[in-house]
């Protein structure tokens, strides 16, 4: 047995008995990290849907098992809907990969090639003088692809009825969303023209109309004061049960009496706020909000929009006009914002952190720096076969769930985005863009970011042999890493150890006894984040499936245990918002699928463009473009496609009587619980 096998049998080992011990850990605290919440207040509290402290671990095990994902769609909403169906999709996708490319293993193994370990005789370069068999890899890449185009079909096929029962989406069918106007008038007068224009144009068709206000600034304050309110509400709490004054320390640890110094504050703050509102009163956000009787006049009113203004004053033939979002959707604290001042802000935070995070903070960085420490002491002969792949594919899943989760949310963070699902998708995107360099291209092609882009662009250097030589290479480093993923990430994500410690330093801190308990409510499920894990998995195990089928068995081992153990996660653990869309990252779903379909030709391709053979070397440099051709073009589908679905109507009847603040900023709602009303 040579040095590959002993890295991969020590990778497995290894990573197993830690899985175990994660298995273990789970069973002994899961209840610790979730304590129940009894607070008798009236007060919202994040909780999931099934909370784990209330339920035996057989019963969950049971209903994670037995709840159907049209189930899930009904009582948890789109997102968990979507990921747990993107998951089940994948596990059935790779079964098929698996069994075919059982049957492409036993062709490179009956290859001739004579300086090959016995890790690469499962692997295309055991054909590199076997011309015989070489139409092998061929064949496979195009069923491969076929099929992977087909999940991306299905998966379209799929999304266009999530809609179908969505209430939100009933709702969002009445409500037309206007922006584009000027923001320096008062929303009363907009409000008027719009209104009037309306009339003139559209009849008294519509239940009612809202300008949204300038309250960018005074928001802030309503949500201090707010807090104020709630700690206030806690500590009278606390007065009433033990009749002592509670007392806080604020200004260097000096004790003050908890609901004099509240009390106060909140008075200063609504004095404030009084204040923000008038001196932005001629001021909006360039946001309003139409509910309509009907969806026809909504729909018309999308097409046609309003009439130009002949007076000249306001352009409303140039205003954008849209289906409205959800109502919990929207986030109120970023609407407002100067929309060129926020486009420079993200412009310039992206630029930064691509300059620290690509070029100079990479992986290779930190595994060269630890390496050469070990050396100075000693200890990189000790540890032998470890530090040849075990250790650098630890690193790179190390910065995967602990360095690019706490970079990608301070950049969203930064953007202001007015919508919870376009936040979900910005985050997305990030996440798949750094995870595709970060734990696939870097490591694969052994570069940093300046070599890799010399590479691509410089004449000079053949990058389609550097692509060849290095991916079959680097499969030996891609199955141990997907190891890991497997065992050490899923097993790490069963536990959630992180929820108990950040729970557990809230509750130290905490200065009531309510405050203490609320330290324990369920955080949000980071869908962007996963589900962007999840996508440059797949990317890795579809690139190598073709030039190295072995990969295929750790990559569905990871979404295997990956669907139960985040579905469990999303039933027990997390909190899960039903107002936000998924429909938005339904194209960057769409476009890692043909990324991966993409990356698996390339690597498929330039290996052929390589071979000593001039007939498939030709044959690969024509199909490597041909695949290149074909990613664009579904690409630009998929894009064509998934924006026609967010405009797509429900045509069953319906008779919706919507409240007339129910898009109505929070300062300004007459009821803070009124939704809907379905007669």
């Amino acid at each position: 047995m040579d040095q590959s096998f002993i890295d991969i049998l020590t990778a497995l080992g290894l990573d197993f008995l830690l899985f175990l011990l994660l298995i273990g850990s789970f069973l002994i605290y899961r209840k610790f990290r979730s304590p129940k919440i009894n607070i008798e207040l009236d007060i919202p509290i994040n909780m999931p849907y099934m909370h784990e402290a209330e339920h035996s671990t057989e019963y969950i095990a049971k209903k994670v098992k037995n709840m159907s994902l049209q189930d899930i769609h009904a009582a948890i909403g789109e997102w968990s809907f979507l990921y747990l169906s993107f998951h089940k999709y994948i596990i059935f996708l790779l079964l098929i990969f698996v069994v075919l490319g059982s049957l492409l293993t036993l062709v490179y193994i009956d290859g001739n090639a004579k300086d090959n370990d016995d890790f690469h005789k499962a692997g295309i370069s055991h054909l590199e003088k076997d011309s015989d068999w070489l139409l092998a890899p061929v064949i496979f890449v195009f069923i491969f692809s076929v099929v992977l185009y087909i999940f991306g079909f299905y998966l379209i096929k799929k999304t266009k009825n999530l809609r179908s029962q969505e209430l939100s989406h009933q709702i969002q069918q009445y409500v037309i969303q206007i922006s584009g106007f000027q923001t320096n008038y008062s929303a009363e007068i907009i409000r008027s023209y719009i209104c009037k224009s309306l009339n003139a144009q559209y009849g008294d068709r519509f239940t009612s109309i809202y300008v949204v206000p300038q309250y960018i600034e005074a928001y802030k304050i309503f949500n201090k004061l707010d807090e104020h309110r709630l700690q206030l509400q806690f500590l009278r709490h606390d007065y009433d049960k033990t009749n002592v004054r509670p007392l806080i320390r604020k200004n260097c640890f000096k004790k003050l009496d908890g609901i004099k110094y509240h009390e106060n504050k909140i008075e200063k703050y609504a004095s404030l706020i009084e204040q923000k509102r008038l001196d932005y009163s001629d001021q909006n956000a360039g946001l309003c909000f139409i509910i309509c009787k009907t969806r026809a006049l909504a729909k018309e009113i999308i097409q046609k929009g309003l009439k130009k203004d002949p007076e000249g004053i306001f352009d409303s033939h140039l205003w954008t006009y849209k289906q409205g979002t959800s109502p919990g959707d929207l986030n109120w604290e970023s609407i407002g914002i100067n929309k060129v001042s926020s486009i420079i802000r993200r412009i310039l935070v992206d630029v930064f952190f691509l300059l620290i995070f690509l070029i100079f903070v990479t992986p290779g960085v930190f595994a060269d720096y630890i390496k050469k420490i070990c050396d100075n002491i000693g200890l990189s002969s000790i540890l032998g076969s470890i530090f040849s792949y075990y250790l650098p594919s630890l690193l790179v899943l190390f910065y995967q769930v602990i360095i690019l989760p706490a970079v990608v949310e301070f950049m969203v963070n930064r953007e202001k985005h007015w919508t919870k699902h376009s936040t979900i998708a910005s985050g997305l995107r990030k996440y798949l863009f750094f995870l595709v360099f970060y734990t696939f291209l870097y490591p694969m092609l052994k570069l940093n970011f300046t070599d890799f882009v010399s590479t691509i662009v410089n004449n000079e250097n053949d990058w389609k042999g550097l692509f060849a030589v290095e991916a079959i290479k680097s499969a030996e480093f891609f199955t141990v890493f997907l190891i890991h993923q497997a065992f050490l990430k899923n097993g790490w994500d069963l536990v959630v150890a992180s929820k108990y410690i950040w729970s557990s330093t809230k509750a130290l801190f905490a200065g009531n006894s309510v405050e203490k308990k609320l330290a324990y409510q369920s955080e949000p499920f980071t869908f962007d984040l996963e589900i962007a894990i999840s996508l440059n998995t797949f990317i890795m195990v579809c690139s190598f499936s073709v030039i190295y089928p072995l990969i295929l068995i750790p990559g569905i081992l990871f979404f295997l245990f990956r669907y139960f153990i985040h579905k469990h996660n999303i039933l027990a653990v997390f909190y899960v918002d039903k107002d936000v869309s998924a429909l938005p990252s339904i194209f960057t779903l769409m476009f890692g699928i043909f990324l991966a379909a993409f990356f698996m030709q390339l690597l498929t391709f330039v290996t052929l463009a390589t071979n000593a053979n001039e007939d498939f070397n030709l044959y690969g440099k024509i199909l490597l473009i041909a695949s290149f051709c074909v990613f664009l073009l579904l690409s630009i589908w998929a894009k064509i496609i998934t924006s026609k679905i967010e405009s797509e109507e429900n045509h069953a009847e319906y008779e919706l009587t919507l409240d007339d603040d129910l898009y109505c900023h929070p300062m300004d709602k007459k009821k803070s619980s009124s939704f809907i009303k379905m007669n």
